[in-house]
């Protein structure tokens, strides 16, 4: 046994009408947090990619200014 695979009683089964879908006891619960504050957090990683990605697009735009002038 372990966290993919576990042992359920006959008796269980017999009890559940012979369903096999059986929950995993092994899952553990995640707490996502409350969506407001992912929805926040999300903004800001988002605008710190923009950022990095204009600063990366402006890197890239002077090195090629160099070469076509050197």
């Amino acid at each position: 046994m372990n966290e993919y695979a576990w042992k359920v009683a006959a008796a269980e089964i017999a009890a559940r009408n012979y369903n096999l879908d059986c929950k995993n006891p092994h899952e553990v619960m995640v707490n996502h947090g409350d969506p407001e504050d992912l929805m926040l957090e999300y903004l800001e990683i988002a605008r710190e990619m923009e950022k990095a990605q204009n600063a990366l697009k402006q890197e890239l735009i002077d090195a090629l200014q160099q070469t076509s002038e050197g």
